[in-house]
């Protein structure tokens, strides 16, 4: 397979372990499926320069790390890895005690500290099986080698916190060895997992036990306990000896003292007996249903030598081990048998189960079986997503969940079936094929099954009773009800107290929704605007008195003037159920809105015309106009202001008042009345210093500090520029002599508020 297409890579920073790095440890980073001609770049904690341009990078310190890498012209920067730091756990324990002997168990403290530590012991001990533990403070006998001298064992501990830092300690503790407790005898064999002296006949018996201990020559005593109720011999040596045990299983205690004196026990087991039997009684075919205990007699195990061990084994997966023979077995079953096979020998039965029961000790094992086991699904009735309540003439959809399963039989798998009645028998549509037929109460054979799924109209309103019945050929009948209310369409109906009015209106609704059979109401109201003249698209009110839009009769306040249209859905909370929508319409008015203007200067005994500029916010209104000009006179035309002036210097107030029926609006503006300007803007000057006409001034200009005076060449460049009280220009720009020709000027008086532009010939 080739390198992968770049763009196809999804992958992430490779590495191998945690993204941890422990004091004076690393981190070998790899850009997964990378490929081959790639070109790397490698970046920390958002530097800009790469810190290495190789395909790995060893990180070795805490970060943000990211690879960008560029193959054929096309780039791919895979994910940051972030890489944390941890301390390194301290690893330390104690032994709680000190003995002498290897015999005796040595308890291990642990000391050590960490977050989240995890611990692995090596007790340096590989002749004892259990040579390692995970335990926080564990037990360990020491086995060792047999001897009369003494052994060192190096206790190590190795102990991983959660960064993934591993430190480890280790210790030496030297103990006396063990004596050698090696026993022979007859018949010596292993079961069980453990060591057995066996005799395969049911009759008393005479064991030789011979001493073959691996440390004879040193051993100081030995000690025998029977472990038949005869008691325990003490010799101080022995090359054999000779013991009778009955028929039966016994435990033998052999103990050994050695010259450094530690003793050791270990345990032989006498097995006399022989090989065991058991059957069941009778092993005839079992029908039997899931969940429900089924029990199997047990019988020909009386001659049984004790010691035995009886195992039961179940073909669904349990196992179940006895040490003494059961009477019966017992066992519940929580799947069916369909598709299963029962196997034994030359017998094979499908879709069933089987039952083994095998009785063992060390002269052998009989395995009994009882076989088929044919379970079956027990009837379960379910009814799930019915509609507690449904609008007339709707279809509810009620499904059947739990009642599907089978019966099994030496005659094969069978359905389970249903069957649905409903109450009153009246008042719905629905398929017979669908509901099925039969006798709730009679043979679940003869039934014709009803569907899983059925679907029923109810054209009648009222309450009605759905039962579901699952019937089984063995497991038996089981049922369940539902009711449905079938409730009469909703409509949506409300009065209103208020239709119109002037800003803010406040608008009581009445609701007059019908009410569902059962069940309450739920209501949806919703507010849409038409705005007027006055206002742009934006609406404008709220619910008052606690209400909302889901209230049954909410309180609007309207604030904005336009045309609100509130709309009502009445549902009920049930399928399918929800009216149409019923609409009122709400008009709001409000005052007019009123703009006034005049000229922006006024000169005394200059006439003018104020313009208004009026929107009719209620436009069925009429509107009357009223003006206040103290100061001024003024002329009418046909009612309305025709002109006016004022004959004295000074400010004065204007104002217009627009009445309507939601008020009145006042509109009033400042005007200033100023002396007309009389000043003189010469057109040529002379500059060539004979004393006449050497410079350019405007005559007669009324100081204002809003007064600006700017002079330009043809091109538009700035020559000159003055304010205030203007300063005659001289003809020249930075210190120089302009040649003759026509300039240009623009002046703004401040007395005047205007602006004057105009031309200028400079002559020599």
């Amino acid at each position: 397979m080739g390198s992968p297409l770049i763009a196809d890579i999804q992958d992430t920073i490779s590495y191998t372990g945690k993204p941890v790095i422990c004091p004076g440890g690393q981190l070998v980073l790899t850009g997964a499926n990378a490929p081959a001609n790639s070109a790397f770049k490698w970046y920390k904690d958002k530097q800009a320069s790469p810190i290495a341009t190789t395909p790995t990078y060893t990180a070795t310190t805490a970060g943000s790390y990211v690879l960008n890498i560029v193959s054929n012209g096309v780039s791919y920067t895979y994910p940051a890895l972030i890489i944390t730091s941890s301390p390194l756990p301290v690893a330390n324990f104690i032994m709680v005690n000190n003995p002498e002997c290897a015999s005796e168990p040595i308890t291990f403290k642990n000391q050590s500290t960490g977050d989240g530590l995890k611990y692995v012991w090596n007790f340096g001990d590989p002749a004892s099986a259990l040579n390692r533990s995970y335990e926080t403070n564990p037990v360990h006998q020491f086995v060792g080698k047999p001897g009369d001298g003494s052994q060192t064992f190096t206790i190590t501990l190795t102990v991983t916190n959660k960064g993934g830092c591993v430190q480890t300690t280790s210790k030496t503790i030297t103990l006396k060895q063990s004596p050698g407790v090696e026993l022979g005898s007859m018949g010596k064999t292993t079961y069980d997992g453990k060591d057995y002296f066996v005799v395969c006949e049911n009759v008393p018996t005479v064991f030789t036990f011979t001493n073959i201990s691996s440390t004879k020559s040193t051993n100081e005593s030995y000690n025998l306990y029977w472990g038949d109720g005869s008691g325990q011999i003490k010799l101080t040596e022995f090359t054999s000896i000779t013991h009778r045990y009955r028929p039966g299983l016994y435990v033998l205690f052999y103990t050994v003292t050695g010259k450094n004196g530690c003793s050791l026990v270990k345990k032989y087991r006498i097995f006399v007996g022989e090989s065991p039997k058991i059957a069941f009684a009778p092993a005839a075919p079992v029908n039997t249903c899931i969940g429900a205990p089924v029990t199997w007699s047990l019988g020909n195990f009386s001659n049984n030598t004790k010691g035995t061990l009886y195992t039961a084994t179940y073909s669904d997966g349990a196992v179940v081990n006895y040490t003494a023979p059961p009477d019966t077995l017992m066992h519940t079953f929580l799947s069916n048998s369909v598709n299963k096979t029962s196997t034994y020998e030359d017998k094979t039965y499908n879709n069933a189960f089987l039952v083994k029961i095998v009785a063992s000790n060390p002269c052998g094992s009989t395995t009994a079986v009882s076989e088929p086991v044919y379970v079956s699904d027990p009837p379960k009735a379910v009814i799930n997503g019915t509609p507690g309540a449904i609008c007339l003439n709707t279809l509810a959809n009620i499904k059947s969940v739990g009642a599907v399963g089978y019966t099994v039989s030496a005659d094969g798998v069978h359905p389970n079936k249903l069957l649905w009645k409903i109450t009153p028998a009246t008042g719905f549509e629905a398929k017979s094929s669908d509901l099925g037929s039969g006798q709730a109460d009679g043979d679940v054979k003869n039934w014709i099954a009803g569907t899983n799924d059925l679907n029923v109209r109810f054209t009648k309103a009222g309450n009605y009773n759905i039962t579901l019945i699952a019937g089984a050929d063995v497991c038996g009948i089981d049922s369940t009800s539902v009711q449905i209310c079938v409730t009469d369409l909703p409509v949506a109906l409300f009065d209103v107290d208020a239709a119109e009015g002037c800003s803010p209106v406040i608008v009581k609704t009445t609701n007059k929704s019908n009410k569902p059979l059962c069940n309450d109401n739920s209501y949806k109201w919703r507010v849409s605007y038409k705005p007027d003249a006055c206002n742009n698209n934006t609406t404008a009110y709220v619910y008052l008195d606690g209400t909302s839009s889901v209230s049954e009769n909410p309180v609007f306040q309207f604030t904005k003037s336009g045309t609100y249209t509130i709309s009502l859905v009445n549902s009920f909370p049930v399928q399918n159920c929800t009216s149409e929508v019923y609409s009122q319409q709400i008009v709001v008015k409000a005052k007019p809105i009123v703009y006034l203007k005049v000229p922006d200067i006024i000169y005394k005994d200059q006439s003018f015309k104020p313009t208004i500029e009026v929107t009719n916010c209620s436009p069925a209104d009429q509107l009357s106009i009223a003006w206040e000009y103290s100061g001024g006179s003024a002329t009418f035309s046909q009612g309305e202001l025709d002109s006016l002036k004022y004959s004295n210097l000074g400010t004065y107030n204007l104002s217009v008042k627009i009445t309507s029926q939601c008020g009145v609006t006042e509109a009033t503006v400042t005007i200033q009345v100023i002396k007309k300007p009389d000043f003189f803007i010469p057109n040529a000057f002379t500059p060539n210093n004979d004393g006449v006409n050497d410079t350019w001034s405007i005559k007669g200009l009324d100081s204002n500090p809003r007064n600006a005076l700017k002079i330009f060449n043809r091109t538009g460049s700035l020559l000159y520029e003055s304010k205030t009280n203007l300063t005659p220009w001289d003809g020249q720009f930075m210190g120089r002599r302009l040649p003759a020709g026509v300039y240009y000027y623009t002046l703004y008086s401040g007395v005047a508020k205007q602006m004057f532009s105009g031309w200028i010939s400079m002559i020599y």
